[in-house]
């Protein structure tokens, strides 16, 4: 090939990966599974590839290193209490959803208090009965605000057990939490 074609060809292929409004090109995940999500609904998400999915575009208070261990996500760091039944979790600030929001401690009140709710009819909704008033939410005894979980302040969160659960923090990487 002459210099000057190889040239115009180099300039070509720089010039059309180039996004003429300035946007950032959209990122694609290519996922193999065996089968297609039933729902990408955090709450009512059942399957494992539901689940897979849903880790891979976002992330809980804590999420598990490829290791296996245990490691903050959204939430920068917690405290337990003594006795083991009030957790605190302090949120990264720089957190952001996807559009450019930040990520808040009302925005865990509000995913945890729909996964208990009747309405939602959540596969996953015993999983957190360690919370207070969660059981009792469940059958319909009390409304989804009795839940035992409050945003303190944007960034800080509360979650009250009704006993001890040494593997809540387990819990709170699954994906419906």
């Amino acid at each position: 090939m002459k210099p000057h074609r190889a040239l115009l060809l180099f300039v070509v292929l720089v010039l059309s990966g180039c996004s003429g409004d300035g946007a950032a090109p959209l990122a694609t995940l290519e996922r193999g599974l065996p089968s297609d999500p039933e729902t990408l609904d955090p709450q009512k998400a059942r399957s494992t590839q539901a689940a897979e999915v849903l880790r891979d575009i976002g992330e809980g208070l804590l999420g598990y290193t490829a290791n296996g261990e245990l490691v903050p996500a959204a939430a920068a760091g917690w405290e337990i209490s003594e006795d083991g039944l009030s957790y605190t979790f302090h949120l990264r600030p720089e957190a952001r959803w996807s559009n450019g929001d930040p990520v808040t401690a009302g925005d865990f009140v509000l995913g945890m208090r729909r996964l208990v709710d009747p309405a939602t009819a959540a596969f996953y909704a015993q999983m957190i009965g360690a919370i207070d008033n969660a059981a009792a939410i469940v059958t319909g005894e009390q409304p989804p605000e009795a839940l035992g979980v409050t945003a303190v302040d944007p960034h800080m969160l509360r979650v009250e057990l009704t006993r001890p659960t040494p593997y809540l923090l387990a819990l709170l990487t699954h994906p419906s939490t």
